[in-house]
């Protein structure tokens, strides 16, 4: 039991450094700072696709065994899980933006608005709770 317990420690932690990660470079991407060397701009679609990512590495962290019973720490999960969802909802937006599917991307834009309003509501009870460590 001790070596479960300390393999979903492990696992943890490095899906916790993966999130952090794609989280860094999505930060360096959106304020156009691409890849050493690199001179060319991140897309929306690739901004999504690294989202997409993030979503995937949070889902994995709120399915280990030993962590789902801590509701704090799924809390904050969840919370994290619906800030990335509302961002990914506002890069497809301006992905449709661009080429001219306004109706589409308004209604993409309400949609990350009500996850940003979720993912708050979410991290005040936390708060409310107590909050929980990383």
């Amino acid at each position: 039991a001790s070596l479960l317990t300390l393999q979903a420690a492990l696992l943890w932690q490095k899906l916790h450094h993966t999130a952090r990660r794609n989280l860094l470079l999505l930060g360096r991407l959106r304020e156009g700072k691409g890849p050493a060397g690199s001179r060319k701009r991140a897309t929306p679609e690739d901004l999504v696709r690294l989202y997409d990512a993030v979503l995937a590495t949070l889902d994995e962290m709120r399915s280990l065994h030993g962590y789902k019973e801590n509701e704090a720490l799924m809390g904050q999960l969840a919370a994290r899980s619906a800030v990335a969802k509302a961002h990914r909802c506002y890069w497809v937006a301006e992905s449709y933006g661009a080429v001219s599917k306004w109706r589409e991307a308004e209604a993409l834009y309400e949609r990350a608005a009500a996850l940003l309003s979720e993912a708050e509501a979410l991290l005040d009870d936390d708060a409310a709770q107590g909050g929980a460590a990383d």
